[in-house]
C-alpha cells in the first residue's frame, strides 16, 4: 500500500469515528424533542436530507443511470429506513438515550451479520457465530436491567428498540446491495425522497407542515439530526459499507454506546446502568469476534459496476 493509500485510510477511518459521535449524539437530541409526535420529525428528518443532498448530485458529475435492481433495493432501503425512525423517535419519548442507545447501537453489528449471512453476502467462520451467541447474551443482559427481572426483559420500549436494531441493520444490507449500480448520491436522494413521500400521509395527519406549531428547540434539533447525523454521518456510513462491506461498517458503531453513556450523563444526568455497561461490553467483544472472520475483508462482492472501488 503507497504512502498516499495510507493517509486515504487514515483520514477515512477519523471521518467515520467523528460521524459516530454525531450519530450517538443525535440520541441526547432526539430525546429533547421526544414530545414531538415520531412521524413529523422523521418527515422534516427526510426531508431535510433530500433537499441537502441535491446539490450535491447537481453540482457533481454524479452517474445519474441505475438498474432496475438498485431501485428496488432503494424502496426497500427507504421502508426500512422509515420504520427505523418511527421506532427511534417513539421509543424514546418513553425510554432512555442512554441505556437504549448503547441496546440499540451494540446490536446493530449483530444483526448485519444475521442478514448478511440470510443474503449470502457471507457466511462467517466458527469464530464469527461463537461472538454472534455472545452478542446477543450481552443484549438479553441489557433488557434485564439491573433489576435482572422478567418484567424489565419483556419491557415493550425494550423490545421496540431490539427490533429497531434489526430493521436498521437491515436497512444497511439494502443500502449496499443498492450501491452496487447506484451511485452514493444518487441512491441518497432516491432513499430520502421516497422516505419523505413514503411518511407524508402519516406526518400531514399529526401536524407537520403546520410550522409554527413546533418551537425554536425543535428546528436546532432536528437540523443537527437530519445535516450533521444524517446527511454528514449517514453518507460516511453508506459509503463505508460501499468500500469495505456492510460488516465492516457496522463495526465502526463501536464507539457510539460510549459517546451515548458518556453524553446522556452528562447532558440528561441519566445513570449508567451496571447491565448496561455489562451487556454492552460483551456485545463489543461479539463485534471483535466478527470483525475477525476473514470475510469481512476487502473483496470483490463491494467492487461497483463499474470497476472500481
Amino acid at each position: 500500500m503507497t504512502l498516499m493509500n495510507h493517509r486515504n485510510k487514515t483520514v477515512f477511518y477519523f471521518l467515520m469515528i467523528v460521524s459516530m459521535f454525531f450519530w450517538g449524539a443525535s440520541w441526547i437530541s432526539a430525546k429533547s424533542i421526544a414530545e414531538v409526535p415520531a412521524t413529523v420529525s422523521a418527515f422534516w428528518r427526510f426531508f431535510l436530507m433530500f433537499i441537502s443532498f441535491l446539490p450535491l448530485l447537481i453540482a457533481g458529475k454524479i452517474p445519474r443511470h441505475f438498474q432496475r435492481a438498485g431501485l428496488v433495493y432503494t424502496l426497500l432501503a427507504a421502508l426500512a429506513l422509515v420504520f427505523y425512525n418511527i421506532l427511534f423517535f417513539w421509543g424514546l419519548k418513553a425510554g432512555y438515550a442512554g441505556k437504549h442507545g448503547v441496546l440499540t447501537t451494540t446490536l446493530n453489528p449483530l444483526f448485519t451479520f444475521v442478514w448478511a449471512a440470510v443474503f449470502r453476502m457471507r457466511h462467517g467462520d466458527w469464530l464469527a457465530w461463537s461472538g454472534l451467541g455472545i452478542g446477543f447474551l450481552g443484549g438479553i443482559i441489557q433488557l434485564l436491567g439491573d433489576s435482572l427481572s422478567l418484567s424489565a426483559f419483556l419491557d415493550p420500549t425494550g423490545l421496540y428498540f431490539v427490533l429497531s436494531a434489526a430493521v436498521y441493520a437491515l436497512l444497511t444490507v439494502f443500502g449496499q446491495l443498492a450501491q452496487r449500480t447506484v451511485h452514493l448520491f444518487l441512491f441518497s436522494v432516491i432513499l430520502y425522497g421516497m422516505a419523505t413521500l413514503l411518511i407524508l400521509p402519516l406526518s400531514a395527519g399529526d401536524g407537520a407542515l403546520l410550522l409554527t406549531r413546533w418551537g425554536r428547540d425543535f428546528w436546532w434539533n432536528i437540523l443537527f439530526i437530519a445535516l450533521f447525523v444524517g446527511t454528514f454521518a449517514t453518507t460516511m456510513y453508506f459509503y463505508a459499507t460501499r468500500e469495505i462491506g456492510a460488516a465492516r461498517a457496522s463495526s465502526f458503531t463501536f464507539t457510539i454506546p460510549v459517546t451515548v453513556v458518556v453524553l446522556s450523563y452528562l447532558i440528561l444526568g441519566e445513570q449508567p446502568q451496571v447491565t448496561s455497561l455489562v451487556g454492552g461490553a460483551l456485545s463489543l467483544i461479539a463485534v471483535a469476534m466478527i470483525q475477525h472472520d476473514p470475510q469481512n475483508g476487502y473483496s470483490t462482492d463491494n467492487v461497483d459496476a463499474g470497476g472500481k472501488r
